[in-house]
């Protein structure tokens, strides 16, 4: 069974980035660039430590085999709109 939890394990979601990061590299070279692991740990570190961030894991048993890392995004209500909330997917791999 899958399972999906609330992580603050920055150096997981990292890892489990790779294989996504390098097939985009792939497709897109001239937008991606290849997975580097002590930049992509330092990168996610930084994004969850944003109070608005949310990163969550999917484990198949106890083997880690997704993940999703997503921002509440607010716009202050204003004279056009009462305040709208939003969830922005940054980046997942499942």
């Amino acid at each position: 069974m899958i399972t999906i939890a609330p992580t603050s394990d920055f150096t997981l979601i990292a890892e489990l980035n790779e294989e996504v990061q390098n097939l985009h590299a792939e497709m897109h070279p001239s937008i991606f660039k290849r997975f580097d692991r002590e930049a992509a740990i330092e990168a996610i570190r930084t994004f969850m430590a944003d109070p608005q961030c949310r990163a969550y894991v999917a484990k198949l048993g106890d083997e880690p085999v997704g993940y999703v890392l997503c921002f509440i995004r607010e716009a202050k209500e204003n004279a056009f709109h009462y305040t709208l909330r939003s969830v922005y997917i940054d980046r997942s791999a499942f």
